[in-house]
């Protein structure tokens, strides 16, 4: 699946925003890092601002949720988890 994939799925509540923040959070920012001027660059020369229109989506709901609560590793956050 790609990052833009996720995004619509996300938005139409196929997934939701906790499991794909557990599973990539941190990919998605770095990609969406990276490509932005890629991106950009795409989207001025096709005239086409929809071009990674829910990757940037995606990113800004991860970038929001990191604003509001630094991410914490798992091995750190629930290294007390207990099978039941």
């Amino acid at each position: 699946a790609t990052w833009e994939t996720i995004g619509v799925l996300l938005f139409h509540g196929e997934f939701t925003i906790e499991v794909i923040d557990d599973f990539f959070s941190g990919p998605i920012l770095i990609s969406w890092r990276k490509l932005l001027p890629y991106t950009t660059d795409l989207r001025q020369r096709y005239h086409r601002e929809t071009w990674s229109e829910w990757f940037q989506w995606l990113a800004e709901r991860m970038m929001e949720r990191e604003s509001k609560s630094p991410p914490v590793p798992a091995y750190i956050g629930h290294r007390n988890w207990k099978k039941l």
